[in-house]
């Protein structure tokens, strides 16, 4: 039977009403708890049962504190509420559909379902400071120390100086843009457990839940500090100071962090175990690192396995940065004196192809896609055990 049915927060003022009164410093969901196993007494009556007393007479006792309870709710203005909702509800039932789940139907629509989600998401963000402004520090000190020791990379004219400063340069940042959003591992590895046994109980769609983790993770803990990190070693690593060459450098750095961040998501939905998770993303961002064309020239690899040049997100990231910076300059080269940023990126010395950024954005699109994708079906595969 009932004791109280609406909103949490008119619980206690409803048990005041019929004489248990909650003390300024007791904790609300503690005096309810004690109410209902009958270890709170009303106003005028005598002291809640002792331990002394036998089990019969503590049962009759509850019994009678439950009866009371139960005809307190029923006599009330909430439960004269709930019951015409039930009448109208069962007079114009909603149709099957779009809001069906393995369960029934959801009393939320899917926006509701995203704005209910990434409050709580958001909430447990501004909870722990180390995921938000701890990644911000982090990506401040950084960014200054990269961008201290590739301090006015423009100021040194030893022959093809510059152009191993640079590559080297963009190479170490992307690598960084990796590593450092490691942290997304436990975005969906921490919440497995409560995620399987609220989809089980018919919470919320799979997507939703999806949806708002990734915005309330992307934005204020992936996107924010990149483009703190990003600002900061571009200026003081003295690269070409033009307005259009920035912010296609910031957008290189953001697709680059995303991209690591989806995989990151990617192995939290498919692992249980951190460490298994952890391991595996590191040995993908090796590989991607390996492939992404500066350890090793892709031209130089044997036709049986130059395709792996091609499944690095990291590569196309790293040859946009790169080529955005190169582009327009003049170097003094060893071969044949100076020669343009084009030359260099060429047959000279990188054999990147210039050009296609069109192409290269959209296949580093395709793959953040591809990863949040396969991340999604993973977690709609989850099943409560």
């Amino acid at each position: 039977r009932e004791r109280e049915q609406g909103k949490a927060t008119g619980c206690v003022k409803h048990l005041a009403s019929h004489g248990y009164t909650c003390d300024s410093f007791n904790n609300p969901a503690d005096f309810i708890m004690d109410v209902v196993l009958g270890n709170e007494v009303r106003a005028g009556e005598d002291s809640a049962p002792s331990e002394e007393l036998d089990q019969e007479v503590k049962r009759a006792l509850l019994a009678t504190v439950q009866q009371q309870l139960a005809a307190g709710y029923q006599q009330s203005a909430m439960a004269r509420k709930a019951l015409e909702t039930f009448e109208h509800d069962r007079a114009h039932p909603k149709p099957p559909g779009d809001t069906m789940h393995s369960g029934g139907t959801f009393a939320a629509s899917w926006l509701t379902q995203v704005s209910v989600c990434s409050g709580r998401a958001l909430a447990n963000v501004v909870r722990n400071p180390a995921t938000s402004v701890g990644q911000v520090g982090v990506n401040i000190v950084v960014g200054v120390l990269v961008g201290a020791i590739f301090w006015q990379l423009n100021g040194d004219m030893e022959p093809n100086r510059q152009i191993r400063d640079k590559t080297g340069f963009v190479f170490f940042v992307m690598v960084n843009l990796m590593f450092s959003n490691m942290g997304g591992i436990e975005v969906f590895l921490k919440e497995r457990v409560i995620f399987m046994h609220e989809k089980a109980s018919g919470y919320y769609y799979t997507s939703a839940y999806y949806v708002s983790k990734l915005l309330c993770d992307l934005v204020p803990v992936r996107v924010i500090p990149t483009a703190i990190f990003a600002t900061t070693v571009y200026f003081m690593a003295g690269l070409q100071p033009k307005v259009d060459k920035f912010f296609w450098f910031l957008l290189f750095a953001e697709l680059q962090s995303i991209a690591a961040s989806s995989v990151c998501f990617l192995f939290s939905c498919m692992f249980s175990i951190f460490a298994i998770a952890n391991l595996s993303t590191t040995m993908f961002y090796v590989l991607t690192m390996i492939f992404s064309g500066l350890l090793v020239s892709v031209a130089k690899w044997p036709d049986s396995t130059r395709w792996l040049g091609y499944t690095s997100f990291a590569s196309y990231s790293y040859e946009l940065a790169l080529e955005n910076e190169m582009t327009g300059l003049v170097f003094d080269c060893d071969k044949g004196g100076p020669c343009t940023g084009e030359e260099a990126l060429g047959e000279l010395y990188l054999n990147i192809a210039v050009g296609n950024w069109g192409r290269k954005i959209g296949i580093l699109c395709a793959f953040i896609a591809g990863f949040l994708t396969l991340g999604y079906i993973q977690l709609n595969r989850l099943r409560k055990s």
